[in-house]
This record gives structure tokens, sequence and C-alpha cells, in this order.
């Protein structure tokens, strides 16, 4: 099956939603919303987001559509004729606005605007917060 068949079928199933997240030093938390696969994601983030700057980079650009390894395309993209493993981003790719991070100011505040499970890198670690339970450690580098 080829990347656009993958694509299609993604937009035509139900999806769990999710929310990735950074604690910035300054203490504040940035959140992105990502539509599809949120029961996938945190294998993608702690296997291709394991730098910090990489992820900042994932959060200034706002809402996803679905998470894949790398965030910046070297040839034709878009929300339609996506690049193979490359994110699909609302704004950047389908030209939407009002896709942009939301800020948070304690970890509580980022809980209650979660949509299902929350991924949060927070100093060199990837967690997943799943409603109220406790933080679980997914990956520390």
């Amino acid at each position: 099956m080829d990347h656009k068949e993958v694509v299609r079928r993604k937009l035509k199933i139900m999806s769990t939603h999710s929310r990735i997240a950074i604690k910035t030093k300054e203490g504040i938390f940035k959140s992105i919303y990502c539509h599809f696969d949120g029961r996938d994601v945190g294998g993608v983030l702690v296997e291709h987001y394991t730098d910090e700057q990489k992820v900042i980079d994932l959060i200034e650009l706002g809402d996803i559509s679905y998470l894949e390894p790398e965030i910046f395309p070297t040839e034709n993209h878009s929300f339609r004729e996506p690049q193979k493993g490359i994110t699909v981003f609302y704004g950047r790719d389908r030209g939407e606005s009002g896709t942009e991070y939301l800020r948070h100011r304690s970890e509580k505040e980022l809980r209650n605007e979660s949509d299902d499970i929350t991924y949060l890198y927070e100093n060199g670690v990837w967690y997943s917060l799943y409603n109220h339970l406790p933080k679980k450690i997914l990956k520390s580098f």
C-alpha cells in the first residue's frame, strides 16, 4: 500500500485525538492538537523527537493532522499530497488559521485541555498523561 493510500485510509477512520506539549524553561506549557493515531503518537515521539529543538520546532508550527518522523519537507508537500514521513500541519499544509499552539500556566491546566491523552516533553523526558492519572515516563534522554 502506498503512502497516499495510507493517508486516504486515515482520513476515513475514526481517530484518537491527543495533545503534544513541552514545558519551557520559564515553566509555561505549550501544546498542540494531534487529530489522528493518538495512541501511536508516543512511539513516534520517543523514536524520532529526542532533541529538544526538534520538539520546539514541532510545537511552533501548531496543530497537526498526524505525526510523522520528520517536520520539514524536502519536496512538494501538502495536506492532500503529503510527502512520505513528513508531519502534516493544519496551518502550513492546509492553510488554516487558528491552529497555533496553546499556552498553559500549569500541568493541571494542560491536562484540562486534553482530548484523550497528552504527551509531555519535560527536561529531556517524554511523559504520557491520561486524564488525571499520574504521569507515566515513556522515555528519558
